[in-house]
């Protein structure tokens, strides 16, 4: 009798709706920031479910993706969104309180600052990009930047983003929706 070899198939994770195993592919993934703020991740690893078609995308190295969404929106002409204040305020590992403080504001000021009641002043704008740019993404050439261009227009949209990690794991900019938002050099 002849031995055949067994063939070993990779499985994909289960479904956390139903329980089967998902099917992967590779796709544009949306990667949810806020409810209302989402960026693109390109050539992502995708998982669907042929059961139930739930989605599932894959986010390689968060911690810089979300130093690269936090340097990317410091680096735009335009105010800062609601969406993006709040982003920007919780890359800290302090409270909205102590954040509150650090830019000379009251705790109640952020928070409108964050829902959008209140459009966020030019010199808080600044204050907040820079001590993001010093103290959360460490880049000083982008805080000098920050620092040297002034923040110019009225519209406060967030930015949209298309991302793509490249083989080093480093996320670069393959797209951007903003006219405009990149005008401070770094």
């Amino acid at each position: 009798m002849k031995k055949t070899k067994k063939q070993t198939v990779k499985k994909g994770p289960a479904c956390v709706e139903c329980g089967a195993t998902m099917r992967a592919e590779k796709g544009d993934f949306k990667f949810t920031i806020t409810p209302r703020w989402a960026v693109t991740i390109a050539d992502s690893e995708l998982h669907t479910c042929p059961r139930c078609g739930t989605h599932e995308g894959t986010v390689v190295n968060a911690s810089t993706l979300e130093r690269k969404i936090a340097a990317e929106v410091l680096r735009k002409a335009s105010p800062l969104a609601p969406d993006e204040v709040k982003f920007l305020v919780e890359s800290f590992d302090w409270t909205k309180r102590q954040v509150a403080a650090r830019l000379g504001i009251a705790p109640e000021t952020l928070s409108r600052y964050e829902q959008g009641a209140y459009r966020i002043s030019p010199a808080v704008d600044r204050l907040l990009r820079l001590m993001v740019a010093v103290l959360y993404v460490r880049d000083q050439e982008l805080a000098g930047a920050v620092v040297s261009n002034p923040v110019a227009g009225k519209t406060a949209d967030p930015l949209k983003l298309t991302l793509r990690l490249d083989q080093h794991g480093d996320y670069q900019v393959v797209g951007e929706s903003q006219p405009g938002s990149h005008q401070v050099a770094a």
